[in-house]
């Protein structure tokens, strides 16, 4: 569509020009209309802020919310906002009556933010957590649901499930409405953490049937940051309480999660005009139209250009806005030091905005489709990270480096001949020559955290140090 792309962003966006951006998926972005309706909010608060806690905020709280049951099929008592799906998952694993004996299942896709609150729970509770691998290739929805099924047959004594909708490390898409089913045949309550959900896919609760369901709406239906939801289902909503009890703890689910204390309540009251900016610029069905095109196309182009291959998962599975190719095997292996700089490097070096992750013990890039992108920026971060690419296959070797510093360790500098002085050379040029800083470079990561302030010193040390010959 010619509205979107290029003219949509600098027209309704605030992004930064020198940033190629492809991880909306994170963070999220809001455009002008929004930002813009939340600051006049915010100076509205400001020049009233007893008006706006006393009467002004329970009506735009509940405007908005009447805007999210309709948003998710839902009624409005059984709806509430939250800061963020991990918020909600929290606030849900505390409000279950666990003891020994009692099982948590989640799996390997599961967000790990959310499985560190579930194992603290268990800990807390002396319940039992356990995790469902998923492996790949993935060859449909059934073979997933199957899963579950076999998982929960062999652990009776499982009393919830944690199961995301749209998974964050690799992006597939649960079928939760059939792995729903299979659990409550088991008597089992699931909580859907459909954190990448709202925007992305259609929602309804009743279809979906879940006991718990979250989403966060500062994703892809364009809130601010700390705008998220939490349904309940109406059995469970006496049981269910926030993580802040305050003044309304004995009243209804929605009143309970509605106030609690002093604190900025403005990007819940943002839904309606996040909404209405969606409507203007065509609507949900063209933005994801939009979307799942540009995905595709740059999914299948990084795929040719890097001669890797996309994620083996079944295309009914496939995420409609984000999608998963594997990186080069040369930037290293697949360790969260490893990841995590190469995605720092690619941001601070070369201006792309993007994900790295790791999944059956590989490396994935995870890029992101919103009504801003152009095919442009998924070449463009192809040919960057063709460059980073070579970057790491022209770098010095891991294991020269490592003698080299096991011996300047030992402090045996006598053992540095020629060879540990053409390596740590070499080092040094490939240093001076990408300006790599010691808070950006890969090399750092990949070469065991190392600092790079101590390898530039070690460098600097052993060419001007007269060495022995070999």
């Amino acid at each position: 569509m010619e509205k979107f792309g290029k003219k949509i962003r600098e027209e309704l966006f605030l992004l930064d020009e020198e940033t190629t951006f492809t991880n909306h998926g994170s963070y999220g972005a809001i455009p002008k209309p929004v930002f813009e309706a939340h600051q006049d909010l915010l100076r509205s608060v400001e020049r009233n802020v007893n008006k706006w806690f006393l009467t002004d905020l329970q009506i735009r709280y509940g405007d908005a919310i009447k805007v999210l049951a309709g948003l998710t099929g839902s009624s409005p008592s059984d709806v509430a906002f939250v800061e963020n799906a991990t918020t909600a998952v929290n606030a849900v694993l505390r409000s279950q009556s666990l003891g020994p004996g009692d099982g948590v299942l989640v799996t390997n896709l599961t967000y790990a933010a959310c499985t560190n609150a579930a194992q603290v729970v268990c800990s807390d509770t002396g319940a039992s957590l356990r995790s469902l691998e998923v492996r790949l290739p993935v060859s449909s929805k059934e073979a997933l649901v199957q899963l579950y099924r076999k998982e929960l047959e062999a652990h009776p004594t499982t009393k919830i499930v944690l199961v995301d909708h749209i998974s964050s490390p690799i992006s597939i898409v649960m079928p939760v409405k059939e792995i729903v089913q299979v659990c409550h045949e088991k008597g089992v309550r699931v909580i859907v953490d459909g954190a990448h959900a709202p925007g992305q896919l259609a929602l309804n609760m009743a279809e979906i049937g879940a006991d718990y369901y979250t989403g966060n709406l500062h994703k892809w239906m364009f809130c601010p940051r700390g705008c998220a939801f939490l349904y309940v289902s109406p059995s469970l909503q006496a049981q269910t309480r926030p993580l802040v009890i305050s003044h309304d703890h004995l009243k209804s689910f929605s009143e309970a999660f509605r106030m609690q204390a002093t604190r900025d309540y403005t990007p819940y009251c943002m839904l309606p005009a996040a909404v209405e900016f969606v409507n203007n610029i065509g609507g949900l069905e063209a933005i994801s139209s939009y979307n799942r095109e540009l995905s595709i196309w740059a999914s299948d182009m990084l795929c040719k250009r890097w001669n890797v291959e996309p994620l083996p998962i079944a295309p009914e599975l496939r995420s409609p806005f984000l999608a998963i190719v594997g990186l080069p095997k040369c930037f290293g292996p697949p360790t969260t030091e490893v990841r995590r700089g190469i995605a720092r490097e690619l941001l601070a070096s070369f201006n792309v905005s993007t994900v790295v992750g790791i999944f059956d013990e590989k490396l994935w890039f995870r890029i992101s489709t919103q009504v801003y992108n152009t095919k442009e920026d998924y070449a463009g971060a192809a040919a960057l990270v063709a460059e980073a690419h070579k970057l790491h296959s022209n770098g010095p070797k891991c294991q020269e480096l490592d003698w080299v510093l096991h011996s300047i360790g030992s402090g045996d500098y006598g053992c540095w001949c020629k060879e540990a002085l053409n390596t740590i050379s070499r080092l040094a040029s490939h240093l001076a020559i990408h300006q790599l800083s010691p808070k950006t470079s890969v090399v750092a990561e990949i070469y065991g955290q190392l600092n790079m302030t101590l390898i530039c010193s070690i460098a600097r040390t052993i060419l001007t140090r007269e060495l022995p010959s070999s």
